[in-house]
């Protein structure tokens, strides 16, 4: 069960990533090794709880990766059984956990920027995020690939999304980890609308189509 309604309201909203990692880092340093005893944790799971206590950096040392990783395991990893427990704020640990990736994440927004992916000559970029969920992607994706069309098929944004989603299946089978976005040119596709052709220029909005008939292509051999 996740967070109840007060839980997260009780982080300050000045509190920094750093703090909320301290205060995640104090709690389990102190506490965790006794807790894991007294919930009955299967052998696996504690004697793997306990390296990584034994390893967590320090806060000084704590990298915003590394932060980011502890954040993940409190809310569904090897820390998770800790979730819902109070420190001595009254403060759910995974409450902070929470509210400091939800931090992170405006950070990493502000970093965000589109793509160019509908120049044929657009040099290939790559844009590296943090630990996401997918639901976080296809929002970042709305960023990124701004520049492309939406369409109902498998095309235009959805084809270059899911071919993100492709170079990144290691991510998504661990359900964790860096997402890398590809623009087109970096995964090796290309605008198909040439320059000053008339759907370049409907696009550009330098011409007006006041009207359009479809008729079906004649084939050979019809009468």
């Amino acid at each position: 069960m996740g967070l109840l309604p007060g839980d997260l309201e009780k982080v300050s909203k000045d509190m920094s990533v750093k703090e909320c990692y301290v205060r995640i880092y104090t709690w389990h340093k102190k506490y965790g090794k006794k807790k894991i005893k007294e919930k009955q944790l299967q052998e696996a799971h504690a004697k793997r709880y306990s390296k990584l206590l034994d390893d967590l950096p320090t806060p000084q040392k704590a990298t915003e990766s590394d932060m980011n990783f502890v954040f993940g395991e409190v809310i569904y990893g090897l820390m998770e059984w800790s979730y819902h427990e109070e420190d001595a704020f009254g403060i759910k640990i995974a409450a902070y956990a929470t509210f400091a990736r939800a931090q992170m994440r405006k950070s990493e927004e502000k970093r965000i920027h589109p793509m160019n992916n509908v120049d044929p000559n657009a040099l290939p970029e790559k844009m590296l995020v943090e630990d996401v969920s997918l639901t976080d992607l296809l929002q970042l994706a709305e960023v990124v690939f701004a520049d492309v069309e939406v369409t109902e098929q498998i095309g235009g944004r959805v084809l270059l999304f899911s071919f993100c989603l492709e170079r990144n299946s290691h991510i998504l089978e661990a359900k964790q980890g860096d997402f890398t976005f590809y623009n087109a040119s970096a995964l090796g596709l290309k605008y198909l609308i040439r320059p000053n052709s008339l759907v370049d220029h409907i696009r550009r909005g330098t011409v007006r189509v006041s009207e359009a008939i479809a008729e079906p292509l004649s084939k050979e051999g019809d009468s």
